[in-house]
């Protein structure tokens, strides 16, 4: 590592030097903070400690390579000039092998992204989320679209993937990463694209020009440098929702630099950042740097003719939306859903006890940060000195840092969530490509010799491969990353409840108890953990405990209705009918739209032989949920005599877990 300094040239402005020296500082502190936190994953570096979970020859492996493709980018040639950079240089077969190269990278990126695709659940909601998918359900209050768009990706594509011995939820695994992998596919030449936009945008202020050769070669580094960054394991499989809404947020950035630079029009950009809103409503965010293009489109000559040849389509688009919106479920409220989401965010503690202002969430915001990155926030903070006066690109410029800025004020607020920080990484993750767009637009602005500029987008995207390579390799392995998570300071007994919850998926009681126990013993009020200790206990032919361990997560958390379906099922079981029915009518009650409780209500109903009214819930549930076949199927067998086996054999677990 000692050779990055070399990348400084003689004869370079002081903005161009402090720039050169923000990538090698970057490239050295991310190489350092890896060895030390190989030395012993004590959670405290959970950002970059993947090492420590694989084969130690892969960390020498990875030095090994980063040193070799470091030497050769330190010794990048000089590129040749010409006066306009928009004129092609002609070359023999350059249309051919353009026309070439679109299929082959989508394949190529395609199979990258499905061969080392994530093997395990345990990041983010993907536990839930694999089970909720395969269900008809209403509209998710946070991420309405992308919900929709699972569901019917799992509608389409589940036969793919269906055979014996794989459950629902490993099927809707599968259909989640083709989702993720197809996006991820897409990501590659949206991210081409905003390093194109990006070199563009400064290339009238540099003279003299490059060719074209040499222009593609700035293209090419750019978007290794944007591909390379943390946040694309999002595309390698990974079972949650924010992979489209990284996707919607990088095609916002792309198109709004194509409008900046004259080469694009305004309705792609609100069109991006409305689907962005409806995929997660985080992407409300996006409203900042929207209204700073607008602004910048009405105050600039030859953008305001743009601005008003799309502003009838435009308004015509956000009433579209809002209309689809609108007919979702029973009716979904944009704005209330919203409002309460800022709220969410702003109150940013954790249910665990006081965590915004404290050590552990400055230690998460850093460890995210660099899990992310690392060309990323840190590198547009320390750029930012580097800003001139007068730049030809203000525009550009305005924009990119009010989209970051944004973004880094919501990284700030952030607090933890029901799930912990660093399980939760995903929520964030998203940010981290305003962040990396900015800095790389800054290295480009603040570094005018063609020759550094070259040198130093090599290191940054040699240095984020070396970074972001061992994390795919971390997550397609299901045993390694179940070693890793064991060491996430999630607090509140978290940690230790999603391994015991881990375990008892998988059948083996015996394990997860001592995890729960442990749960249980950080945190008493882990009603989470309670539940599972209570699955446990039944799977081991201890129905009493599994009963007492329920009724405990129900007094604590009444309003989790899964809480309460654990202890029906239990009491049902355990031939306790009578205490199961209160429960049931005490669900309907907190839930009277809610169509599997009433469906609920009707088994139990059943099982103390009161056909006429189970009848009658039953078909409360079918009228709720008409398009559910399960809830058809109920009411028919609620007219056999002997329909109560059926249904506790083949939809009593449907129902309840």
């Amino acid at each position: 590592m000692g050779s990055l300094p070399r990348i400084q040239a003689p004869g370079s402005t002081l903005a161009e030097r402090a720039a050169l020296v923000v990538v090698a500082a970057i490239a050295v502190l991310t190489v350092a903070l890896h060895l030390i936190a190989v030395a012993g994953p004590t959670g405290a570096l959970w950002g970059l400690h993947q090492y420590a979970f694989l084969p130690r020859p892969m960390l020498g492996f990875g030095l090994a390579a980063l040193l070799v493709g470091l030497a050769v980018a330190l010794r990048l040639p000089a590129p040749a000039a010409r006066g306009d950079p928009d004129v092609p240089t002609p070359l023999p077969g350059r249309a051919v092998m353009r026309a070439l190269i679109v299929p082959a990278a989508g394949g190529l990126s395609f199979a990258l992204f499905w061969a080392l695709r994530i093997r395990h659940r345990f990041l983010g909601d993907a536990m839930v989320l694999v089970q909720d998918i395969p269900q008809p359900g209403g509209v998710h209050a946070l991420e309405p679209v992308a919900m929709a768009l699972q569901r019917h990706l799992y509608s389409a594509t589940r036969a793919w993937f269906e055979q014996p011995g794989r459950t629902a939820g490993d099927v809707a695994h599968l259909t989640t990463a083709l989702g993720s992998a197809i996006a991820g596919v897409l990501f590659v030449f949206t991210a081409i694209e905003i390093s194109r936009q990006l070199v563009l945008s400064v290339a009238d202020r540099a003279p003299p020009q490059p060719v074209a050769p040499a222009r593609d070669l700035r293209v090419a580094l750019g978007a290794l440098v944007l591909l390379a960054q943390g946040y694309v394991q999002l595309f390698f499989g990974y079972v949650e929702n924010y992979t489209f809404l990284a996707l919607a947020i990088a095609y916002y950035v792309a198109t709004a630099l194509a409008f900046l630079n004259g080469r694009g029009g305004l309705l792609p950009v609100v069109l991006a950042s409305s689907v962005a809103t409806c995929l997660h409503l985080s992407a409300a965010a996006l409203a900042p740097s929207l209204g700073v293009l607008l602004l910048i489109g009405l105050a600039t000559p030859e953008l305001r003719t743009l601005v008003r040849r799309d502003l009838v389509p435009t308004i015509v688009l956000l009433g579209a939306m809002g209309l689809l919106l609108a007919s979702m479920g029973n009716g979904y409220d944009l704005m209330a859903h919203l409002t309460a989401t800022i709220r969410t965010i702003a109150a940013g503690d954790s249910w665990t006890g006081p965590y915004l202002f404290t050590p552990a969430h400055l230690r998460d915001m850093a460890n995210l940060q660099l899990l992310i990155g690392p060309i990323g926030l840190a590198a547009l903070v320390l750029l930012m000195p580097g800003l001139r006066r007068h730049s030809a690109n203000r525009r550009v410029r305005a924009f990119l840092l009010a989209l970051a800025g944004t973004y880094a004020v919501v990284a700030v607020i952030a607090g933890d969530s029901n799930l912990g920080y660093a399980r939760n990484w995903d929520l964030l993750a998203p940010a981290g490509i305003p962040f990396t767009v900015a800095a790389l637009f800054l290295l480009l602005e603040q570094i005018r010799n063609p020759v550094q500029l070259q040198r130093a987008l090599a290191v940054a995207g040699l240095v984020s491969v070396f970074h972001t390579a061992s994390w795919v390799a971390l997550n397609a392995s299901l045993e390694r990353s179940l070693e890793r998570f064991k060491t996430l300071p999630l607090g509140g007994g978290r940690t230790e409840s999603t391994v015991g919850y881990w375990y008892v998926c998988q059948g083996r009681p015996d394990l997860a108890e001592p995890w729960l126990h442990l749960a249980l013993r950080e945190n008493p009020s882990n009603a989470r953990a309670r539940m599972w200790l209570g699955h446990a206990c039944m799977m081991s032919g201890r129905p009493q405990e599994a009963a007492a361990q329920f009724r405990l997560a129900v007094d604590q958390r009444p309003d989790v209705p899964l809480f309460r379906l654990s202890l029906i099922n239990c009491l049902v079981l355990a031939r306790e009918s009578a205490a199961a029915l209160s429960q049931a009518r005490l669900l309907v009650r907190a839930e009277p739209t809610a169509a599997r409780g009433w469906a609920v209500l009707g088994t139990v109903l059943l099982t103390l032989g009161q056909s006429t009214e189970a009848h009658d819930a039953f078909e409360r549930a079918t009228l709720l949920e008409p398009a559910t076949p399960l809830y058809a199927e109920l009411l028919r067998l609620s007219t056999d005599p002997d329909g109560i086996q059926p249904i506790l054999d083949r939809y009593w677990t449907t129902l309840t877990l």
